[in-house]
């Protein structure tokens, strides 16, 4: 049995919470009027205008004149999830956090055994009301809770009732409620996915359930098995507690511009300092990597992705931001940029890894990475920057994701190249 914990309106609420005088008023965090970044949470307020995570916040603010715009404020909600996270951990030790807002929790173990199935499903949907009053009252924070026999589920259920809801289904009920909805409320299916299927007439959940396994596998592979399962009520994939999560696949940073990039010297100057950030993430946590990969979306919201694989895993500035720079200068065609991001991948731990200083000057530099990253440490992340980095062209422009791949929890649909 598993329990799943959606927090409502996650960075909007702890926002509302920081300045009561928000409380009760259309919100939208992450983007500022008169910007080009988009919205990273929004109120429900603000829900009840369309205003929807991932809207270009001039989009929100035509459908809602009066809606506040705040910045983002990750060291809050990384802070938060922590405390939220060792708050479930008093719980069971089976808890995986599936995000910044939202946790899985297997309360198979919590739940009376041989009890006839009416008694346990009572039982799991009194500890679910425990666990929401908890968060509730020691956070000040709603969430909405599901309890179904798997993940997917939980997920799916936790969704039916929100803000604040609990939802408990079966397979069955599973089945009768979502069987008529369009496929892409499905766990698992994004909108590429959804159109593929719609080839095939697939609309609804329950029609991608009446599809031949076998015909889904030859469109999509193994993903399209896992979809077929799904549609079914059927995931076997197990809750990985936290501290047993597998290590990042990759590391990266993305910037979107307040006015677009038209010189080549001020597209190298950000990936620059992208990368220097992604190296210090990398020496922080332990990691090497093998695979740079830089992300270029135009003005006119074209995007491209390239990647080059390096002979050996590195963890140095420099090694990385030559790679990204060739990247960009073989892969860029001279118009403008609205977002650039530098990602590192295939990730290794560094330990016994560094290759051995040959020369002096690299011993030089390595020592220089390590008074940077302490002083970076002690006194933040831009107490010092790389000077080519700091053009004046990049000033006050546009918003920054921290971009971290750490486990494949679900089937994702695939991406086109």
């Amino acid at each position: 049995m598993i329990l799943h914990i959606d927090m409502d309106a996650y960075f909007a609420s702890l926002e509302a919470q920081a300045c009561p005088s928000l409380k009760g008023r259309p919100l939208a965090v992450g983007a500022l009027p008169g910007s080009r970044g988009v919205v990273a949470s929004a109120s429900y307020e603000a829900r009840e205008f369309g205003i929807r995570a991932g809207m270009p916040a001039a989009h929100a603010r035509r459908l809602c004149p009066r809606v506040e715009f705040v910045p983002c404020h990750p060291g809050l909600y990384i802070h938060t999830s922590r405390r939220i996270l060792r708050r479930l951990l008093g719980f069971t030790p089976k808890v995986e956090m599936s995000g910044i807002d939202e946790a899985f929790l297997d309360i198979g173990d919590l739940l009376p055994r041989g009890a006839d199935e009416g008694i346990v499903w009572q039982e799991a949907e009194r500890l679910a009301g425990e666990v929401s009053a908890a968060v509730l009252s020691e956070f000040g924070l709603s969430c909405s809770a599901g309890v179904g026999p798997n993940k997917a589920i939980a997920k799916m259920a936790s969704k039916v009732r929100k803000p604040g809801g609990l939802t408990l289904l079966g397979e069955s009920r599973f089945r009768q409620l979502f069987w008529p909805q369009p496929v892409e409320r499905l766990y698992g299916v994004g909108a590429k996915t959804a159109s593929a299927l719609m080839i095939y007439g697939i609309e609804t959940i329950g029609e991608l359930a009446a599809t031949r396994a076998s015909l889904l596998s030859r469109r999509f592979g193994v993903y399209g098995e896992a979809l077929h399962a799904l549609a079914w009520g059927r995931d076997d994939s197990p809750v990985v507690p936290s501290h047993a999560s597998p290590p990042a696949k990759s590391l990266g940073h993305e910037h979107t511009l307040e006015r677009d990039l038209e010189t080549t010297d001020d597209a190298l100057s950000l990936i620059l300092a992208l990368t220097d950030r992604v190296a210090a993430d990398m020496r922080r946590e332990g990691y090497a990597g093998r695979c740079v990969r830089i992300k270029i979306r135009y003005s006119d919201f074209s995007a491209l992705t390239r990647q080059r694989v390096l002979a050996h895993p590195t963890l140095e500035t420099r090694d990385l931001y030559r790679t990204a720079r060739d990247l960009f200068l073989d892969h860029y065609c001279g118009t403008g940029i609205r977002l650039l991001g530098v990602t590192a991948a295939q990730l290794q731990p560094a330990e016994g890894r560094a290759q051995l200083p040959l020369f002096p000057q690299d011993r030089r530099y390595r020592e220089l990475l390590q008074a940077v990253d302490g002083i970076r440490d002690h006194f933040g992340a831009h107490s010092l920057l790389p000077a080519g980095a700091m053009r004046p062209a990049r000033a006050g422009a546009g918003e920054e994701e921290d971009r971290r791949d750490r486990r494949p929890a679900r089937p994702v649909e695939p991406v086109s190249r």
